[in-house]
């Protein structure tokens, strides 16, 4: 899985902070729907691609891996939506082919959901190396809306 920090590429022990071509790529789209379809890389061959939606507008933290097996790296998409709250979830996906959320069958992909539907589940992720030492790298989703005076992290 992923081995880096938010908008950083991990290269040996430094952290190097990037901004991708596909960065630059999803900044030029004026509109996309996450509910519909996933953001198609335009060619760019990836592993998996995460991102968090707000019915209709992208937020959160995009996770690219070349298939050339170059370092992974995590891409900003829009950061602070206005709608982080109403968040439909997060999507992982295992294909670089278009299809739809629908398609999403558990072995191309998943949906990770919050405990409430308004947790805001999706607001922040973010990779981790192997926290809970299994022997794969870990991604941290953020639900700032869990409670109240809390919030919390999947």
């Amino acid at each position: 899985m992923v081995a880096m920090a938010v908008k950083a590429r991990r290269i040996d022990s430094q952290v190097v902070v990037v901004e991708t071509y596909l960065y630059q790529e999803l900044r030029q789209q004026s509109f996309f729907n996450p509910d519909k379809d996933l953001i198609r890389l335009s060619g760019k061959r990836s592993d998996y691609f995460l991102t968090a939606s707000t019915g209709g507008i992208p937020a959160g933290t995009a996770v690219f891996r070349n298939k050339g097996g170059e370092a992974d790296e995590l891409v900003p998409i829009i950061q602070g939506s206005t709608q982080a709250l109403s968040l439909t979830g997060t999507y992982l996906r295992f294909t670089d082919d278009d299809f739809s959320v629908s398609d999403l069958n558990g072995s191309n992909g998943f949906v990770l959901k919050g405990i409430d539907s308004n947790d805001g589940s999706g607001f922040s992720v973010s990779s981790a190396w192997d926290v809970n030492g299994n022997g794969f790298d870990d991604i941290i989703v953020g639900a700032p809306g869990y409670a109240p005076v809390q919030s919390s992290s999947y």
